[in-house]
């Protein structure tokens, strides 16, 4: 068995990518959600799993469940995949490169993370490895000075690309008071929210296909719209991510393209 593993997780699209995936390469698995609230019992939820995604708050504490860490995910201290092989719990990070991916080759300079957690750190690492100057605004800003080479934000300053690694949105809230929110947001090219809009009718890939081209703006994104700001969710970096982690869970059986062209043929 498969799973994704968080607090909250009742919003996560995850089982249907996964059980969708495993269905069309005919592979005798099953994907599930799994509710953690407390990280001590990782090992006992980890005992029942082959591999597992993890998302928040648990990306950077479950590096400590890890036998081996792999990859960006090292550079990050953060994974967000996991997988049972030769009786190790390997660990990886595909939030890094699926998120770079989602950006689709857009021009940017510098970039602006809002929140310091382990979603952060994949931002920050992928978007330095291409050369992108990184600065961070972060309610606790002595957790800033834990990223190597990063700013922290200057009230003025332009960015041309906006990122909310904070999870405020599944709290129905932005990451700060809308006067400085648009203050930032007015003066970029692009934002980017890693929050993906969820849907409780979503139950097949059928449906999940169709709301892949037609999904409801996030609070985040809604606000950069009526700011007149291009914006991004995370939906298609939530799929991007999970076609890497796949290729982990299948042991490189199917290439991405191949993973890829189930969701965008």
């Amino acid at each position: 068995m498969f799973g994704v593993i968080g607090n909250p997780i009742a919003h996560s699209l995850s089982p249907i990518i996964h059980n969708s995936l495993f269905s069309y390469f005919s592979l005798p698995y099953h994907y599930e959600k799994f509710l953690l609230t407390n990280h001590q019992d990782f090992p006992s939820l980890l005992s029942n799993l082959h591999g597992a995604n993890i998302t928040l708050p648990h990306k950077e504490v479950a590096i400590k469940y890890c036998d081996e860490v792999r990859g960006v995910a090292k550079e990050i201290g953060a994974i967000n995949t996991l997988y049972h092989q030769n009786n190790h719990w390997i660990g990886y990070n595909t939030d890094a490169e699926g998120f770079y991916l989602s950006l689709e080759g857009s021009e940017i300079r510098n970039a602006l993370i809002l929140g310091a957690g382990g979603s952060a750190r994949a931002v920050c690492a992928i978007l330095q490895k291409h050369n992108i100057e990184v600065s961070m605004l972060n309610r606790s800003a002595h957790k800033i000075a834990t990223f190597v080479g990063v700013k922290p934000y200057e009230r003025g300053e332009k960015y041309d690309l906006v990122v909310n690694a904070t999870s405020a949105g599944l709290q129905g809230s932005l990451p700060l008071e809308d006067s400085h929110l648009g203050e930032i947001i007015c003066k970029a090219t692009l934002t980017f929210d890693l929050i993906y809009p969820s849907s409780s009718s979503v139950k097949t890939l059928e449906d999940f296909l169709q709301f892949l081209r037609r999904r409801e703006d996030t609070l985040f994104c809604s606000f950069s719209k009526k700011h007149k700001i291009p914006t991004i969710d995370g939906l298609d970096m939530l799929c991007y991510q999970a076609f890497l982690a796949f290729e982990i869970f299948c042991e490189n059986a199917y290439s991405f393209e191949e993973i890829k062209q189930v969701f965008y043929p």
